[in-house]
């Protein structure tokens, strides 16, 4: 016959389950600030080159 768990095994299970969790989460947190710092540089480099090429337009129709 299988045992029942008792109030503070079940409590002890779930701080477990929940500090993995939570660990996972601090981790996705900082991936997700690198990819939007990654992504404002990207962006920017996005600005400059349409510039560029807009001004690059403009030497050649002169």
């Amino acid at each position: 016959m299988a045992s029942r768990l008792t109030e503070d095994q079940i409590k002890w299970i779930l701080t477990l389950d929940a500090s993995a969790a939570e660990k996972e989460i601090n981790s996705l947190i900082k991936v997700n600030k690198e990819l939007q710092e990654a992504n404002k540089g990207v962006q920017k480099l996005e600005i400059i080159t349409s510039v560029e090429g807009a001004t690059n337009k403009k030497i050649a129709r002169h």
